[in-house]
């Protein structure tokens, strides 16, 4: 597979169930932003939508932490 990379930069409840969660993602140079929306149902947690954005187009060694280009 792919060279992956992760974390989570923001978590917000907006109830007991729902939440909102922005994401970054490398994959190799590609650089994506994902907003996740998520529901609980029957005690589970859920996505329920995502929206996602193409940040950067960088270097595989360059580090994760990068600023948005808008």
């Amino acid at each position: 597979g792919q060279q992956r990379e992760e974390s989570i930069h923001t978590l917000i409840a907006l109830s007991d169930d729902a939440a909102l969660v922005g994401v970054r993602v490398r994959i190799h140079e590609h650089r994506y932003h994902d907003h996740l929306n998520f529901i609980r149902v029957r005690n589970e947690w859920k996505i329920f939508s995502k929206v996602y954005a193409l940040q950067a187009v960088a270097s595989p060694q360059s580090p994760m932490n990068f600023l948005p280009t808008n």
